[in-house]
């Protein structure tokens, strides 16, 4: 099964982010700049046997990357008229009936990262946790390379890998985990 696809809104030798990948037992759909498009699955695809294709005012920016058993997910993009910088991204994490649990990690290490709450119909944004991460741990926050877990209130950032020391012992982050911590009465 091969498909290839039509990136209507890239300009010749323009560099085209794509992200995203789902698939159910019919549809495997795919992100591409500021589009998501669906195919049959289980045939060869070419430009135009898309069986749907929804345009969004901007490029994709965040997406979850698990189906729920309704198949359905989450993706965040930035709407083109946004001239907010990289701290205003989000990064889906879960998605729990029409509510999206996001991470909004801070590039300036100044303000607090915030795991958040999302009402997709309201735009309303409501945060659950600020938190800050040591400097020398900040390689767990990407998420391609590591594994982010929301469970009971708490947040996990863990490695998917780990290099051996080039010399002598050495310390390095596997795991991080982030919580509340409550006054006791």
């Amino acid at each position: 099964m091969a498909f290839r696809f039509s990136i209507d809104d890239a300009k010749a030798g323009e560099h085209t982010e794509m992200p995203g990948t789902w698939a159910t037992d019919k549809i495997l759909a795919k992100g591409i700049n500021q589009t998501l498009v669906g195919f049959r699955t289980g045939t060869d695809a070419v430009p135009g046997d898309e069986v749907w294709k929804l345009r969004l005012a901007g490029p994709i920016c965040g997406y979850t990357r698990h189906a729920t058993g309704e198949n359905r997910t989450a993706v965040v993009f930035r709407d083109s008229k946004d001239k907010a910088g990289p701290t205003s991204l989000l990064y889906p994490l879960h998605v729990s009936g029409s509510r999206l649990l996001a991470l909004r990690m801070s590039d300036d290490r100044i303000s607090p990262s915030a795991l958040v709450s999302l009402d997709p119909k309201t735009g309303k944004e409501t945060p659950y946790l600020y938190f800050g991460v040591p400097q020398d741990a900040d390689t767990l926050t990407t998420l391609d390379e590591n594994d982010i877990v929301v469970q009971d209130g708490r947040l996990f950032f863990a490695a998917h890998a780990a290099d051996g020391p080039s010399g002598g012992k050495a310390w390095t982050w596997l795991v991080l985990g982030i919580g509340r911590s409550a006054t006791k009465q």
